[in-house]
């Protein structure tokens, strides 16, 4: 029995010299090798879906939907966002008071699971301002830390703007009859 094996590693001969390299060089066991390059196949499957827009909505969902620390509420927020974005994960401008009707809460509760998301690192939001005030915010999505098999972070696309060139549509304007206006008119000064 030679030293190696007795260390509890196994013994180097020229067959496998290649294998043992990589484990051996960073002071793994070979299962934590294993493991780690299991971890490493398996983040790198996910950025790859991660990075074709087609399937980034989906990848991102599933992903979200696997990882239990979240709240049921805080998940419902997330799936309305992302419904709300193109498929790449661009362009996602929820309005409050629309997204909390939609969902079937305040708008102060809304803002809460909002914050909570935010504040664990599964979006950022992007403020956009018009003559001084805030006009909008656009929701950028992101993973956390130590949700991927490896640790590390991913961060959606930062895009907002209108998809493929279309022009924002003007809105509809009803237009109504002089003899309704003059009536209002008239019973508003005449009490």
């Amino acid at each position: 029995m030679t030293g190696d094996a007795v260390a509890g590693t196994i013994p180097l001969d020229d067959q496998d010299y290649g294998d043992d390299l990589d484990f051996r060089a960073n002071d793994e066991t070979r299962a934590d090798t294993l493991e780690r390059q299991a971890r490493e196949a398996q983040d790198a499957k996910l950025r790859n879906a991660l990075d074709d827009p087609k399937r980034r909505r989906a990848v991102y969902r599933d992903i979200a939907d696997a990882h239990t620390p979240l709240t049921h509420a805080q998940f419902r927020v997330l799936s309305y966002l992302l419904r709300k974005a193109n498929p790449d994960l661009s362009n996602a401008y929820p309005a409050q008071k629309t997204a909390a009707r939609a969902l079937g809460m305040k708008r102060p509760t809304y803002n809460a699971h909002l914050v909570a998301l935010r504040r664990d690192g599964w979006v950022r939001t992007h403020e956009f301002h018009r003559d001084g005030a805030q006009s909008s915010s656009g929701v950028q999505f992101c993973i956390p830390n130590d949700v991927l098999p490896m640790g590390e972070g991913w961060s959606g696309p930062v895009r907002f703007e209108r998809e493929y060139g279309t022009k924002k549509r003007p809105r509809k304007r009803h237009r109504v009859p002089a003899e309704a206006t003059e009536a209002v008119v008239h019973t508003l000064n005449n009490g």
